[in-house]
Formats: structure tokens, sequence, C-alpha cells
């Protein structure tokens, strides 16, 4: 099944990855069976392809590390990786071929850059650790980020925060209309991280450590993708 859907993801490059790859992973992981695969989650080959792009040559015990994921999960996900040719491995670890930087740069178009580590204001802070994604020009699917935090809980993070740009204004829907008075500095931060339009949402997943935070960013950000 992992050869499908990878297979996916390649078609993707050519088609509509943002369609393909992503909601391919979503509908096969609501129905798999239950087994070692429940360990890792549909958006875990996207992570990895942009982890190895971010820190290329990475071994695999540290990329397990580093994501929060079992070394049975990393091998499954790398093997189906490296068969489609989309990693290379040697001596020094894994990094990306010609066409696994293709994928990631089309993957790129969607979510621009990989998970930021930052601080919360204390007022909207529920963990320690928090992980901060952006995706473009889709806060009308925003309703009450309810969603997002649900499924970030699902994967045992300690939830996510998911803030609005909407008509010039930083939005978290229910809690504040307009995050840059109430705190500017943060917004200042977040904006200097990514340059955002009106339109773009910002996800920001929360955990007792990093991995859990970052899992909790993307598993929310996944909610969010077409």
């Amino acid at each position: 099944m992992i050869n499908i859907i990878i297979s996916y993801l390649l078609s993707g490059f050519f088609l509509s990855i943002q369609v393909i790859d992503r909601e391919f992973f979503k509908t096969y992981f609501k129905d798999k069976p239950p087994g070692p695969q429940s360990f890792f989650n549909d958006y875990h080959f996207e992570l990895v392809l942009r982890h190895i792009s971010e820190n290329t040559p990475i071994g695999r015990n540290k990329l397990a590390s580093d994501l929060g994921l079992g070394t049975g999960s990393i091998r499954s996900i790398m093997k189906a990786l490296k068969k489609f040719e989309l990693i290379d491995s040697d001596q020094k670890g894994h990094s990306l071929t010609d066409l696994g930087k293709k994928v990631v740069e089309n993957l790129e178009k969607k979510i621009p850059k990989i998970s930021f580590e930052i601080d919360l204001p204390k007022e909207i802070s529920i963990a320690e650790y928090n992980q901060v994604l952006f995706i473009k020009n889709v806060a009308s699917k925003i309703k009450l980020g309810m969603d997002q935090t649900i499924a970030a809980l699902k994967i045992d993070a300690k939830g996510a925060l998911t803030i609005i740009l909407r008509n010039d204004k930083f939005i978290i829907p229910n809690l504040y209309s307009d995050l840059s008075k109430e705190f500017p500095n943060f917004i200042e931060k977040i904006q200097n991280l990514f340059n955002l339009e009106n339109n773009d949402v910002v996800v920001i997943g929360s955990g007792e450590n990093k991995q859990q935070a970052i899992k909790g960013a993307w598993a929310a950000v996944y909610t969010l993708i077409e």
C-alpha cells in the first residue's frame, strides 16, 4: 500500500501534487487496518522528505529522533521513498535525489516553509513547546479552529492554535479579533518569519516536547489541505 501512496505522490508532481499526494494519504490512513503502520500518519511522508531537505545528509536514527518516530516507522517510510528514487543513501546519511528535490519544491508551493519553534504569549500558550507552520490562502476553510485542535489532540499533542489573517487583521476565531493590538511583538515575529498575506493561516502545534509539537502542527495543517 505504501507503494501506491508514493506512486500518487509522484503522479502529483506532474498533475496537482497538493491534491493527489496529501488527499490520497488521508483517504488511505482513514481506512487502513490496525497494525504497525498506525505509528505514523499521512503527513509523515511529506514531513520526512522536507526534513531531509532541510538537514541533508541525515542519518535514519537522527531522523527518527528529530521527528519523534520509531525506527520501524522510519524504516518503512525510507524504504518506500528510496524505492521510488526520491532519496539517496551513503555513509554520511540520506539526501534527496533530483526528483525528490522537485517533489519537495512542489509541496512547498502550498506550505512554503517547514515548521519553526516559537515562544507564545502566556495568555495563549497551552504547552512548553510550540511549532508554527503557515499555509497559503485557506482562511475560508476555518470555522472555529476546532478541527485543527482535534487533529492535534488525536496524535497526542497538547493542541493547536489557528491564526487567520483577514482584512489585514490577525484573528483567533472566537477569541481575539485583532492580535496585533493584544500581542504586537508576537505578531511582528510571525510576520518576519512568513510575510503573510490576507487569507493565509498560521497553525501552531503545542506539545510536551518538540517532536510532539511538530506532529501537532502538521496534523492540524493537513485538515486544511484539499
